[in-house]
């Protein structure tokens, strides 16, 4: 039980880094007297929109990950059943969320005429 422990956490751990370590850049300072656009705001609200869909995409996918785990081990017990159900509805939900957040992006950033590119 113990190494089927570890096992998950490591998992957890790698799914939890994954955004991180993919959207890894090295970062730039702008030059000195240089102005800020509303170009670099917008691309810096895109950085940080990504890494916030990335994280709560993480999250939710180890939820349901976890919820999968515990109930296989759940030996029949009803009360670990039921709370396994409950945090796979939560994942689901979570990711409902995040789809249905990105969608309401995408159709008001096409109303205003601006392409986003968020994967």
């Amino acid at each position: 039980m113990k190494k089927i422990k570890k096992i998950t956490y490591s998992f957890i751990a790698f799914l939890l880094a994954l955004p991180f370590v993919v959207g890894a850049a090295e970062p730039t300072i702008p030059a000195e007297g240089s102005v800020n656009t509303i170009d670099e705001v917008y691309l810096l609200f895109l950085k940080i929109v990504n890494y916030v869909f990335g994280f709560a995409f993480g999250i939710a996918i180890v939820l349901i990950v976890w919820s999968g785990i515990s109930w296989m081990t759940s030996g029949g017990d009803e009360i670990k059943i039921t709370t396994a159900r409950k945090n796979l509805l939560y994942g689901l939900v979570g990711i409902a969320i995040i789809i249905g957040v990105y969608t309401l992006i995408k159709i008001v950033a096409g109303l205003l005429g601006v392409s986003v590119t968020i994967p």
